[in-house]
Parts: C-alpha cells; sequence; structure tokens
C-alpha cells in the first residue's frame, strides 16, 4: 500500500500532530525525525522506498525560527539537488502548498502565516487572549534586563503558561497540555495547519 508520510521535527510536533490527525480523521502515518538537522535524511530515506512502501506524499512539519523564507529556500534547494537523482521530484514553489510530483512534496513552517517563530507560538495564540497579554508583558519585562543571556522567549513564555495552568509543573510538557486542553485544538490560528494536513492526507 502506498503510504503519505509526515516528517516532523520533534515530539512536541508528533504530538500536536497526533491530536490533529485523530480531530480531523485523517490516515497518514508521522515519523519524528528528532531534531530539525535530520530532517534532510528522513527524506531521502523515505523517497528509497519503492513498491507497496512507496511514499506517494511527502510532508515537512517543522519552526520557521528565525526566518520562514529562508528556510523555505533551504528547503527548495535541497529538494532540487534530490531532483538528480529522482526526476519526478517536483519543486513546491509555495510554503504550506504541494508539489505535483511523485511522491507530492509540501512544507508547513510554525507558527504558520509566514510568520517566524515555533511551534510553542502557534500553540500559545490558541489560549486565552487576556492571559496571552500578561505573558507577554511578563516576557517582554525578562527580555529587557540586560543580564538575561541566550533569551529564548518562546521558551519562556511557554514556561510562564504552565506554571499558571498547571501549578506545581517545573518543566512544560506540551503532550500533556494537549491532553488536559490547555491548547484549544478548535481555534482558528489552527486551520491553515488543519488545511495542509487536509490536502497532504488527500487522496
Amino acid at each position: 500500500m502506498s503510504r503519505k508520510v509526515l516528517i516532523v521535527e520533534g515530539y512536541d510536533e508528533e504530538k500536536l500532530i497526533e491530536h490533529l490527525r485523530e480531530q480531523l480523521d485523517l490516515d497518514f502515518e508521522i515519523i519524528n525525525a528528532k531534531g530539525e538537522d535530520k530532517i534532510h535524511q528522513e527524506i531521502k530515506d523515505a523517497l528509497i522506498e519503492s513498491g507497496e512502501r512507496k511514499v506517494i506524499c511527502l510532508g515537512v512539519f517543522r519552526d520557521s525560527n528565525d526566518s520562514s523564507n529562508a528556510a523555505f529556500n533551504g528547503f527548495q534547494s535541497f529538494i532540487i539537488r534530490l531532483k538528480k537523482d529522482y526526476s519526478d521530484l517536483e519543486i513546491p514553489t509555495e510554503i504550506s502548498s504541494f508539489s505535483d510530483g511523485t511522491p507530492r512534496i509540501g512544507i508547513f513552517f510554525s507558527p504558520g502565516d509566514g510568520i517566524n517563530g515555533h511551534l510553542e507560538d502557534l500553540l500559545l495564540q490558541t489560549i486565552d487572549k487576556d492571559l496571552l497579554e500578561c505573558i507577554e508583558s511578563y516576557t517582554e519585562c525578562v527580555e529587557s534586563k540586560e543580564k538575561v543571556s541566550n533569551f529564548k522567549k518562546h521558551k519562556i513564555k511557554m514556561r510562564a503558561y504552565f506554571a499558571v495552568v498547571m501549578h506545581d509543573e517545573t518543566k512544560p510538557n506540551i503532550n500533556k497540555g494537549l491532553e488536559n486542553q490547555y491548547f484549544n485544538l478548535d481555534a482558528p490560528q489552527l486551520d491553515e495547519l488543519k488545511s495542509f494536513l487536509q490536502e497532504f492526507a488527500k487522496q
């Protein structure tokens, strides 16, 4: 049976996609690359498969980090290099859309909509707006202090949110947050990702 394979950056991405796959009643495989730097190798491994294990649609879900455009350009360049060995590949021309080749290929960058950032930024968009404003103010205050080094705003925001909703948690557990519905998976901020998954999984 031909396969539809979605490669995700890490554990948290995997758990979010599992919840959305169930919510949307979609059928596809998820492969956790266990790191952004391992995604390209997972793509190569997927393309090698043939026969009943042949991949007919290949998706990627990862952070955009500092620049979704730069990340997408890098992804396109990688597919261009692969095309030398896989002539049926077509290069995706837009983020969150799929090429027409074999397999169909597409990539989604968190938090979506061309915004730079991370999975945490996407999930925090789904929480109570008043609480999010408080977390934003707290984060801006922390960021303004000169003694703060290696500042990862998305991590600080998520830690602050979990401190509120889970009280005794010292480390954010996104999977537990998903299971306990601390994120609203019906929020419109997830519509772009859901559309990507539905397009990915279609026959």
